[in-house]
């Protein structure tokens, strides 16, 4: 019976500690952008867009990823081939924390 307690009031003790550490924790913020250039913008979204869109992932003759900066947002999208029209998936990042803002298909 005492050895039950004993668990008990440590578990107890134990969670009451970490809600404590966690409603003291302050939100970390970096100080320079996380997505600081267009290269580090198609890594990171290309790898957001294979993982969301696994089918398009191995499309032949795909030429890759590009990216444009639109105000503090990186907009990552799939190129298509020369000639041809259409749209793809296409991934909105938040420059400054690389947060997925957006994730859509285009036409």
């Amino acid at each position: 019976m005492i050895k039950k307690r004993t668990k008990q009031s440590f578990s107890l003790a134990s969670v009451f500690f970490l809600l404590s550490f966690l409603a003291n924790a302050q939100e970390f913020k970096p100080t320079h952008p996380v997505l600081p250039d267009s290269v580090s913008a198609i890594v990171v979204g290309g790898q957001i867009l294979r993982t969301y869109f696994p089918k398009r992932a191995h499309v032949a003759n795909s030429p890759g990823y590009g990216a444009d900066l639109r105000g503090d947002v990186w907009v990552v999208y799939e190129k298509l081939p020369v000639g041809m029209v259409g749209g793809g998936p296409t991934v909105e990042l938040a420059k400054s924390d690389a947060r997925v803002l957006r994730i859509y298909m285009t036409q």
